[in-house]
């Protein structure tokens, strides 16, 4: 086993939160499933050895393989954490595909969402959405590429959308 790509926010309550892949030595097809942790100070992360908290959604989906992170503070008194990955199992259309939690980071309150657009065909390069709040502490930007079909040699273009999170999202 080993914890690889880590990425830390800071809560609304103050605890920071990191996010990373864990390769499991007795799940070899787990796609190196995404684990959370917590800690007050954003130091001390507990015990080396513990695993974490593996992200299950409400849909029964995981996600798996290079994380990210943010908290929009804006969005209710907990704000929302949005988590994204390359991919999710059992197998997930990719490119669109997030992970929100508005309960502080409660195991059984994850739940998947879909992008409105779609950042990513199934053989593109690069990793999970870099993302960033606005200074309206409501609006998630996610940026990352998608294959650009003009391009005879197969490059690449950034791709950036934005949601503003400022109705109930887990309504749609």
């Amino acid at each position: 086993m080993r914890p690889g790509m880590s990425i830390i926010t800071q809560m609304n309550d103050g605890r920071f939160v990191l996010v990373y892949e864990m390769c499991e030595e007795n799940n070899p097809d787990c796609g190196n499933a995404i684990h959370y942790r917590f800690s007050s100070d954003g130091i001390d992360w507990g015990d080396p050895a513990d695993p974490g908290i593996k992200i299950v959604s409400d849909k029964g989906k995981v996600p798996g393989s290079a994380p990210y992170i943010i908290n929009v503070p804006g969005y209710g008194e907990n704000g929302l954490l949005i988590v994204t990955s390359v991919f999710a199992s059992p197998q997930e259309s990719r490119g669109n595909v997030v992970y929100l939690n508005d309960q502080l980071g409660d195991p059984d309150a994850w739940r998947t969402w879909y992008l409105p657009t779609n950042y990513r065909s199934k053989d593109a390069g690069g990793y999970s959405h870099a993302m960033f709040t606005a200074m309206d502490g409501k609006t998630a930007y996610f940026v990352n590429n998608i294959r650009d079909d003009q391009r005879e040699n197969g490059e690449f273009k950034m791709v950036f959308s934005w949601v503003t999170f400022d109705e109930d999202v887990f309504e749609k």
